[in-house]
């Protein structure tokens, strides 16, 4: 009995280690705190507020009509309105569910990859790769990303079901369940994500088939029908975001995307440092590495990266155990997928460009998503590596204890010349620079010696203190124990220390600037619009300035920057996230100048029915009220103006009664956009377009009740398709188990 109590202590202990860390690394979730920065306040918040109201109340929320003059917001592809998790728990308040998902999907990340990797080591080790999977770089720094940790949560499960079924032969039954789990992370919402993990699960699904001798024409027919039940489930999802990519500037035919923009997040190799040092280039307040330093995550943890790295290039000894025969299968597609992955993640500089590969997907753009993969390899590598180093840690003491010897002179010499570049580069580099130059390359300076391999930085000592605290005589007793608490321990607290929270009673609460704003505009007849800071002043480098330090992400909000606004009903006129509606891009470029959200053209503000502008200033807020066009307005054929009360909506349908002396135009400065309907006294009429983005309808003299309304018939039309096939794969699963149980 006790032996048995043993073995299974050993074998769960490290799962449950990992799913301890993980619930300890969100301890803010549980004292009343979330991660509301970046695109989880600007975008995911906002939405998941609309979603919750209009569910609550029994609508489709599929028409936001406070963002961007309106906008089609579950084709948006933000985060999936019909996602089996959220739709399930959108009844509760958005400061229960919101946390309970985030955790759920972590903890579940773990679990999966926790069980991926131990078909091929031990738990133990496998709890090395799962942790410096779910806690490491690209997820951590993705966080801000709901839609894609909601996504990449459901990789590794892709990966141990394929794994579990290549070996035997496919069944109906086994074919449908690899689609719906396939499915599942297309109605999330994100598109590039699941998309890329489709084709490289199929790819993984391809390789297991070969190596297990089945025919290829089966195993690519079978892709195929896998392929189709993924386009059919998804179908709610898929079609009103083709419909708006169409509409978008993402539009393949359109002029304003082009290969620039496809890559314009490529992965820029001198990044490299953050896999040992992942606050190379950060601060608390400053980051001065390439533009968007959250696409660039690719740190696993320091033990994790030495133990991946001996795995493929220390061969192994004469005395060493074998290694497990499937593993051997196994290791030349994660070598691959590796070194692949990480050369698409490169983008413009990708080699695969030269063979008329595009590594963006084009529409899809950020090429170093990608490292999604690399990630994903190195954790696998990570773990295969910590079950070689726990079968004889004495071996590789000594290789720990020179790493020790390397590392810290090396770190001692970059100090010197941090201390060297901080006290005389006013001497012997500025004189031959430009004033601007100068007053750039001083900020460079200056943040590098706060970070990077500053020993001013906690952060350059992790690595060091882990290496050396491994090669010590004492870890050899319990190797086990040591590295999983260390490897938990860096990649905790980088998670905490990266990820600022905020209390739910200042997200959900609103700013002290909305008391200050015209009643046009929070009566919605008026739309607001911010100017922030925005653009990149370096080509390579980002300027430290313009990076949103604490101060400015609090400016921000009160500012009420895009889709900020529409928590609290305040109508704006941008869309800050991917498939922005090309027409609107252009009446943008008019509008204000390309690297600045300053307006630059008063006449058409007035005209797009901007009724607010805010603006910070010396760290206050200044509003100012301008003139605006109605956003309804009737216009008679001899041109005499006429403002009418906009009846306001939350999705932007509404009825109006109108007393017409005339023939007349009315005037709906709200988006123009497939699916809307109108009619007069319940007859059809037609939608034309009014000054490039509005809508507007003949109206003939008279008394009328006009109605305008919104029927997304892509919306419909995969609802319908989803629907079917999701009860027809069920009625068929009902029919074979209950034939099999009482039948044979």
């Amino acid at each position: 009995m006790k032996s048995f109590l043993v073995k299974l202590a050993a074998a769960y202990y490290p799962l449950l280690f990992v799913l301890l860390v993980i619930s300890a690394s969100f301890y803010p979730l549980l004292i009343g705190r979330f991660f509301a920065i970046g695109d989880i306040r600007d975008v995911y918040i906002p939405i998941e507020q609309f979603f919750h109201t209009q569910v609550v109340q029994g609508h489709l929320p599929a028409w936001l009509a406070d963002a961007a003059w309106g906008f089609p917001v579950i084709a948006s592809a933000q985060i999936g309105f019909f996602y089996p998790p959220l739709l399930a728990l959108r009844q509760l308040p958005l400061s229960v569910y919101l946390p309970i998902l985030l955790l759920a999907h972590f903890l579940w990340l773990g679990l999966g990859t926790f069980l991926f990797y131990r078909r091929f080591c031990a738990p133990s080790s496998a709890a090395v790769g799962a942790l410096s999977f779910s806690l490491g770089g690209y997820i951590v720094l993705h966080l801000t990303h709901l839609n894609i940790i909601f996504s990449l949560a459901w990789l590794p499960w892709q990966f141990l079901l394929i794994y579990r079924l290549a070996s035997r032969p496919l069944a109906h039954r086994t074919i449908l369940y690899l689609g719906l789990l396939l499915a599942i992370p297309f109605l999330v919402g994100q598109i590039q994500i699941p998309l890329l993990m489709f084709i490289i699960s199929s790819v993984w699904f391809l390789y297991l088939r070969h190596h297990f001798a089945f025919s290829w024409t089966c195993s690519f027919v079978v892709l195929v029908v896998v392929a189709a039940l993924v386009v059919l489930m998804s179908s709610v999802q898929l079609l009103p975001t083709y419909e708006l990519m169409t509409q978008s500037t993402r539009d393949i035919s359109s002029a304003s995307f082009d290969i620039m923009r496809a890559n314009q997040h490529s992965f820029p190799v001198y990044h490299l440092p953050t896999l040992l040092f992942p606050r190379f280039f950060a601060n608390d307040d400053m980051y001065w590495g390439r533009r968007l330093q959250i696409e660039y995550g690719v740190y696993i943890g320091t033990f994790p990266l030495i133990a991946a790295l001996l795995f493929l290039f220390r061969p192994r000894s004469k005395d060493q155990p074998s290694l497990p025969t499937n593993l051997y299968d196994v290791t030349p597609f994660f070598l691959i997928l590796l070194i692949t992955s990480f050369l698409l993640a490169l983008g413009s500089l990708s080699p695969f460009r030269l063979l008329k590969i595009e590594p963006s997907l084009w529409v899809f753009s950020a090429p170093a998503r990608w490292l999604l993969f690399t990630s994903f390899s190195f954790s696998f590598f990570a773990a295969t590596g910590a079950d070689r180093y726990f079968k004889q840690p004495a071996s590789y003491r000594q290789l720990f204890r020179r790493l020790f010897l390397i590392l810290l002179p090396f770190l001692i010499v970059c100090q010197l010349i941090l201390w060297f570049l901080v006290n005389y580069s006013s001497v012997w580099l500025y004189p031959y620079l430009s004033s601007a130059h100068q007053q750039k390359i001083s900020s460079l300076i200056s943040s590098a010696s706060q970070s990077s391999v500053s020993l001013a930085s906690l952060y350059t000592w992790l690595p060091l203190l882990i290496i050396f605290v491994i090669s010590c005589r004492f870890v050899l007793r319990h190797p086990v124990r040591w590295v999983l608490s260390l490897t938990a321990l860096e990649l905790s607290l980088l998670f905490i220390t990266t990820t600022p929270t905020l209390p739910w009673a200042d997200i959900i609460s609103p700013p002290a600037t909305l008391s200050s704003l015209p009643l046009s505009v929070r009566s919605g007849q008026a739309r607001l619009y911010s100017i922030r800071e925005g653009g990149d002043t370096g080509a390579y480098f980002t300027n430290p300035n313009s990076r949103a330090n604490a101060t400015l992400r609090q400016q921000q909000r009160q500012l009420f920057v895009p889709l900020i606004h529409t928590q609290f009903n305040l109508p704006g006129i941008e869309w800050p996230a991917s498939l922005d509606l090309g027409a609107h891009s252009a009446i943008f470029s008019k509008l204000r100048t390309d690297d600045s959200y300053e307006l630059t053209n008063t006449s058409l503000a007035k005209q797009l029915n901007i009724g607010a502008v805010l603006k910070s200033s010396d760290q206050s807020i200044s509003v100012s009220t301008t003139d605006y066009a109605p956003r309804l307005e009737l216009i008679s054929s001899n041109s005499i103006s006429t403002p009418l009360a906009y009846p306001k909506s939350t999705n932007g349908s509404f009825s109006i009664d109108l007393d017409v002396p005339q023939l007349s135009t009315l005037v709906v400065r709200d988006s123009y956009y497939p699916g809307w309907r109108a009619t007069i006294d319940a007859r059809p009429t037609t939608i034309s377009v009014y000054q490039d983005i509005f809508r507007q309808i003949s109206v003939p003299a008279g008394r009328h009740q006009v109605t305008f309304s919104y029927y997304p018939a892509y919306l419909y039309v995969g609802l319908i398709i989803t629907s079917l096939t999701l009860s027809l794969i069920i009625i068929w699963l009902f029919f074979t188990l209950f034939y099999h149980r009482f039948y044979q």
